[in-house]
């Protein structure tokens, strides 16, 4: 009974420890701000209608700049800075799952999905 126990709290002590998703609730019309960290200077969001080989996520934001594609997708809505992402006039199309790294260190994926209550 300890050991399973003790596999249990590991497992669970490394699954926090290896990637992190949080919730960010927000209503259609308001401005968002994703605070994801200063050292974050990359972010994919999630590509919802993505088929089969295509990618399911996209960069929005690369080396701390907006992507051609994120001025695709968000338009003048989007923007960041000191690592927080910031979008405007929030839509349902915004509701998806943003991916980055905490700390700016790949051994440590993160996200935050945006949920339209």
């Amino acid at each position: 009974m300890k050991i399973l126990l003790f596999a249990c709290i590991a497992a669970l002590l490394f699954a926090q420890g290896s990637s992190s998703i949080l919730v960010q609730r927000g209503k259609v019309g308001q401005t968002i701000e994703l605070e994801l960290g200063v050292e974050v200077m990359d972010v994919q969001a999630e590509v919802q209608k993505a088929g089969d080989g295509e990618e399911d996520r996209m960069y929005i934001v690369k080396n701390g700049t907006i992507t051609d594609y994120g001025l695709k997708r968000y338009g003048d809505r989007l923007s960041f800075k000191n690592g927080t992402l910031i979008i405007e006039n929030l839509t349902a199309n915004d509701a998806v799952s943003y991916f980055y790294f905490l700390y700016g260190n790949p051994q440590q994926p993160a996200a935050i999905d945006v949920v339209i209550e």
